[in-house]
């Protein structure tokens, strides 16, 4: 990550960390999970919730619509990932 992007990722560390205490465990688990694959198709794929410890396709379906309702992630024709790219590059890079 570049000195500028770096930056302006570290300006919102407090917000980011703020969100994820919001969040119940499943939730920013899964919101960790999609921001380190970019974008994810399969988010109930079995390889896709073992990799990343996740609990259950049933947990990650609950888990996905409140992120899509609280507009953390979006779905696109290509897969879901994290909304605030600022946000994708700190939970990727962090956690």
């Amino acid at each position: 990550m570049g000195d500028v992007l770096a930056s302006l990722v570290d300006e919102n560390r407090d917000y980011y960390e703020n969100l994820l205490m919001l969040l119940t465990d499943n939730q920013a688990k899964l919101l960790r999970a999609i921001a380190k694959e970019g974008k994810i198709k399969a988010v109930n794929g079995s390889k896709f919730i073992g990799k990343y410890d996740l609990t259950s396709a049933s947990s990650v379906n609950t888990a996905l619509k409140v992120l899509a309702d609280k507009e953390l992630i979006c779905r696109t024709t290509s897969g879901y990932e994290v909304t605030d790219r600022f946000m994708a590059l700190y939970l990727a890079s962090v956690h």
